[in-house]
């Protein structure tokens, strides 16, 4: 979870339009809209595995411990990375040769 915040256990879900972090109930604990999320990085620090998730004006962080922290996090980057879309130009059309 964020900086401000204590840890708290969660499961992460990622949807085409938002990313959900869920307790053990499945309740919302916070809810990201993909279109805020600039970039997602995983790294390794202190014996554990930091996702930060990087939006307009704050960045999330989410912790994974254990054997698998790696593997839980770089699934959670490669998956957030698959939603969040970089904006593409749209190019004016050329017109034929000869038209």
């Amino acid at each position: 979870m964020s900086r401000s915040s204590s840890a708290v256990s969660t499961q992460l879900y990622v949807g085409a339009d938002y990313i959900w972090a869920l307790d053990s109930r499945f309740q919302a604990l916070q809810t990201i809209p993909v279109s805020e999320v600039l970039s997602v990085h995983a790294e390794e620090m202190d014996n554990r595995w930091i996702v930060r998730v990087r939006r307009t004006g704050q960045v999330e962080e989410f912790s994974y411990r254990g054997i698998f922290a790696e593997h839980f996090a770089r699934v959670a980057e490669s998956t957030i990375g698959s939603v969040i879309h970089a904006s593409l130009p749209i190019l004016p059309r050329s017109r034929a040769a000869g038209a």
